[in-house]
């Protein structure tokens, strides 16, 4: 989940819903939500690819953000999110090679990349952030 505002703007013009493997991202999400006026946001410790599958039953979200560690996404989640037909997916990676791996796969899905940003983080290190679109 993380507290950048990547993350909690959609809160901001619809439902935002978070889900994070680490118990204390989540928590520290809460509060973030909470000292930014979001109401209309929830949080689940969980794994993402597992919860994916309740939160679709709800709706189909127009936006799904994906920040994995990096190892990158499984693929029971990217396989649900192509399988689901979510409009749009904004993919977070601090590591270009499981990107490229976890692209690759929702380009044969279907899915094309209109936007890339990198955001170099850590100056003088070789380690970026790549956000798609």
């Amino acid at each position: 989940i993380g507290l950048s505002l990547i993350k909690l703007y959609p809160a901001q013009v619809g439902r935002l819903l978070g889900v994070d493997i680490v118990p204390e991202a989540v928590e520290n999400a809460k509060i973030a939500a909470k000292n930014a006026g979001i109401d209309n946001a929830s949080f689940l410790s969980g794994d993402a690819g597992h919860w994916i599958h309740h939160a679709l039953e709800e709706n189909i979200p127009d936006l799904v953000i994906v920040d994995p560690p990096r190892k990158g996404c499984d693929n029971q989640l990217l396989h649900t999110l192509a399988e689901n037909q979510i409009p749009f997916i904004l993919y977070v990676s601090c590591d270009s090679a499981t990107l490229a791996r976890d692209m690759s796969k929702l380009i044969a899905a279907g899915y094309m990349a209109s936007t890339v940003h990198t955001v170099d983080m850590f100056p003088r290190t070789g380690h970026v952030e790549t956000c798609v679109l």
